[in-house]
């Protein structure tokens, strides 16, 4: 949202700078291992299938930031119809409404805090690790997970078992 001020108050700015300070989402930030590692340590899909819909969130705002709005802002310039002001307007109207639901994502990073707590709290031997899926903290965020991301996930009422198979593209 800087660059975007920055742009609509510095007539002398052009549209090629203003990519020049963003940063691409790096591959790496994937992390499918821990995210098989998790999934195979309590049990459930869940916390992988919405790790899913927040990395796919998140590229899709990465390619509207990177590459769309500024696209947009060169196009517009070009033909003159909108001023800074407006064209800055409507790009802000876009990065705020990927703020708004990104925040719905906020719940899934909580419930990963409440695992990780708890693997930082107790020393765990290797061969009870597996016991975390009946760890009451873990059952309740599977439970909360599946609760509060369930038009995205389009669980059944069976539960966790094969919730994979039913995973709903936007």
């Amino acid at each position: 949202m800087q660059q975007l001020k920055s742009f609509r108050d510095d007539e002398d700015r052009s549209s090629e700078e203003f990519t020049a300070d963003f940063l691409q989402l790096p591959p790496d930030i994937l992390a499918l291992t821990a995210g098989y590692r998790l999934n195979q340590i309590i049990g459930s899909s869940v916390f992988w299938q919405v790790f899913q819909l927040v990395m796919s969130f998140t590229q899709n705002a990465c390619s509207k930031m990177f590459d769309e709005i500024p696209l947009g802002l060169k196009i517009t310039l070009k033909e003159g119809k909108l001023s800074r002001a407006e064209i800055v307007q409507e790009a802000m109207k876009v990065l705020t409404e990927l703020d708004e639901e990104f925040n719905r994502y906020h719940f899934f990073l909580g419930k990963l805090q409440d695992i990780a707590m708890l693997l930082e709290e107790r020393k765990f031997a290797f061969k009870d690790v597996r016991k975390l899926r009946t760890n009451r903290t873990v059952r309740t965020a599977i439970k909360e997970l599946e609760a509060h991301y369930k038009v995205e996930l389009e669980y059944d009422s069976v539960g966790t078992e094969g919730a994979g198979d039913n995973v709903q593209t936007r």
